[in-house]
């Protein structure tokens, strides 16, 4: 099968797990560390390890709970959120099209220019969860997103 099959099933995979999420958040504007724990819990259980601001070393962690958001603001700003970023093991989503790869030292590497959303969107956290999904699924397909 083409590069391009593979990425029409992981793009339609992903825009039906966006559909869900937000049907379960209840809207598709910002949303907060609260909806997102609460969501990410009921959707991955046991696998979920939570939300986090990108100064907090707990979601660097690689084992044990592999899916968690984290937002590109520190706790210490007030995390009134920048925007929110998806991580699976070591596979960082960004719907902004910076997505990328976590280290051995728990640092960022860029590999993804792919963008989904627009910057008058407002749904970052809820396209984090539904790319979760994806993985969870498919961790060959979350990469094409």
């Amino acid at each position: 099968m083409a590069k391009q099959s593979y990425e029409r099933i992981a793009n339609k995979m992903y825009a039906d797990n966006l559909r869900h999420v937000t049907g379960v958040i209840g809207h598709h504007g910002a949303t907060n560390e609260e909806e997102l724990n609460e969501c990410g819990l009921s959707l991955f259980g046991s696998k979920w390890r939570g939300v986090f601001a990108r100064d907090e070393k707990e979601w660097r962690n690689r084992s044990g709970k592999p899916y968690r958001i984290v937002n590109l603001d520190s706790r210490s700003g007030g995390m009134g959120g920048t925007h929110w970023t998806g991580v699976a093991d070591d596979l960082v989503y960004c719907s902004f099209g910076e997505g990328g790869k976590l280290t051995t030292g728990g640092n960022f590497r860029h590999v993804d220019d792919d963008i989904e959303q627009t910057y008058s969107e407002e749904n970052c956290g809820q396209r984090c969860l539904a790319w979760l999904m994806v993985y969870e699924k498919n961790p060959f397909l979350a990469k094409l997103v």
